[in-house]
C-alpha cells in the first residue's frame, strides 16, 4: 500500500508541476510576480531578458530562446525542474517550477510510512506474544496438572506394588523346590 501511495504522490506531484508551470506561463504578465515555488524567465519582442527576483543562478542560466515549447522536465544545476516554455506577447517565457520542494515532501512521505511500518511491526510482535501467551496458558496449566496427577499416581501406586512384589517373592521362596520349572519361571 505505501509504495502505491508513493507511485500516485509522485505522479500528482508531476501534474501539479506541469499544471503550475503552464498555469504561470499562461498568466505571465512580468517576470515579478510569479506562484510561489515558480520562477519566470521573459525575454522580450526587443530581445532584452527579465528574471523572476531571487530566481536560483542555475535557473537564470537557462535560455528560453533555447528551449522547446512545451513541457520539460530538466535537471537545472543539480536541481529538478519542470519548465513550459513558449511564444508570448510577442516574447519568449519559460516558467520553472523547482521540483525540490515536491521531493522533500516525498521523501518525508518515505520517512513517515517507514516509521509507520516499524511501529506497526513493533506493534504486531508485541500483541503477538501477549495473545501467544495468553493462549498457551491454559495448556501450561493442563500440562503441569497432568504432571502432577502422574506424579501422585505413581506414588500412590508404588506401595501397593511394593506389597504384591514382595509377596510374589516370598511365595516364590516358599513354593521354589514344589513347583515345576516352568510354573517356577513364570512366578518370578
Amino acid at each position: 500500500m505505501g509504495i502505491a501511495l508513493l507511485v500516485v504522490e509522485a505522479h500528482q506531484q508531476t501534474v501539479q508541476a506541469r499544471e503550475l508551470s503552464r498555469q504561470a506561463w499562461s498568466t505571465a504578465d512580468d517576470a515579478t510576480d510569479p506562484p510561489a515555488g515558480v520562477w519566470l524567465l521573459v525575454v522580450t519582442p526587443s530581445g532584452g531578458r527579465k528574471d523572476s527576483p531571487g530566481a536560483p543562478a542555475s535557473i537564470r542560466s537557462l535560455d528560453p530562446r533555447g528551449l522547446p515549447d512545451g513541457d520539460a522536465h530538466l535537471d537545472v544545476g543539480g536541481r529538478e525542474a519542470q519548465v513550459f516554455t513558449g511564444p508570448r506577447k510577442g516574447g519568449r517565457v519559460s516558467a520553472v517550477y523547482d521540483t525540490a520542494r515536491g521531493e522533500l515532501e516525498r521523501q518525508r512521505l518515505i520517512e513517515a510510512l517507514v516509521a509507520a511500518s516499524v511501529v506497526g511491526v513493533a506493534g504486531a510482535v508485541v500483541l503477538g506474544q501477549i495473545i501467544g501467551r495468553r493462549a498457551v496458558r491454559p495448556l501450561a496449566s493442563a500440562l503441569t496438572l497432568q504432571r502432577r496427577f502422574v506424579a501422585d499416581a505413581s506414588h500412590e501406586l508404588r506401595t501397593p506394588l511394593t506389597i504384591l512384589r514382595t509377596r510374589a517373592q516370598l511365595l516364590a521362596r516358599r513354593l521354589a523346590g514344589r513347583l515345576d520349572p516352568a510354573s517356577g519361571a513364570e512366578l518370578e
